[in-house]
């Protein structure tokens, strides 16, 4: 198969990180995004070493609620890669470990924000590129984010 360009949001942590190595060892170039600058920076380091011949890891800074970011992330990809095959959304917000009935208000808009409207602010942007491109697909992961019910 010849190497794809990936876009995996949230691919600094947990799964999404899995998937950038994956993807990365079977050939395919890799662009990664976290909120925090710091994350993405630990990331590359991580896994620019397993990047095989001619293939390379890229990452950006990135809340995927802000659509703008967003777009900017698409850019970063398109201009390192030339084009984007695949984008993973990955991105998502959980607050495991902790009842729902415990969960604050503003943790719970936090939640809804990252996984529903920073969800669709990446479809869209992928879609807009995708037309302009003529190709490519979207997949939704959202890692392993669940919610706690219980008391």
């Amino acid at each position: 198969m010849a190497a794809k360009t990936v876009v995996v949001t949230g691919g600094t942590q947990g799964l999404g990180l899995g998937y950038a190595r994956e993807l990365l060892q079977r050939g395919h170039n890799v662009v990664i995004c976290s909120r925090s600058p710091a994350h993405v920076d630990a990331a590359l380091a991580t896994l620019a070493p397993l990047a095989t011949q001619g293939t390379r890891v890229v990452g950006a800074a990135c809340d995927t609620t802000d659509r703008q970011q967003v777009q900017a992330l698409w850019d970063l990809a398109a201009r390192e890669f030339g084009r984007v095959d695949i984008w993973l959304n990955n991105a998502g917000l959980a607050r495991t470990g902790a009842s729902f009935l415990n969960t604050a208000p503003h943790d719970i808009e936090q939640m809804v924000r990252s996984n529903v409207i920073g969800t669709l602010f990446a479809s869209d942007v992928a879609m807009d590129g995708m037309k302009r491109q003529g190709s490519g697909r979207i997949y939704l992961t959202l890692g392993e984010a669940v919610a706690k019910g219980g008391s």
